[in-house]
């Protein structure tokens, strides 16, 4: 059986981030609410939500379209990101 090779491109990964973050922004809540353990402070969802807000607004914004210069823009801009996390 031979297979198929398919290939990501960093527009394909611009759009599954961007994408990540609007879908995320509609289902946070629920993760708030599951958020009892080690601490019952409903902001787990939130946390993750404002982390994907940077990540998603980074590569939005990038001038290079190439994959690499991509996942390494949204990578450090995840942990950038967690500046804005409240807590």
């Amino acid at each position: 059986m031979q297979g198929t090779t398919e290939w990501l491109t960093g527009n394909d990964f611009r759009r599954m981030i961007v994408g990540s973050y609007q879908t995320f922004m509609r289902e946070y809540e629920y993760i708030n609410n599951l958020n009892v353990f080690p601490v019952p402070d409903g902001d787990t969802g939130t946390n993750m939500l404002l982390t994907l807000k940077a990540v998603a607004q980074a590569v939005k914004e990038a001038p290079d379209s190439g994959i690499g210069s991509l996942s390494k823009r949204a990578a450090d801009s995840a942990i950038m990101g967690q500046g804005e996390i409240r807590g």
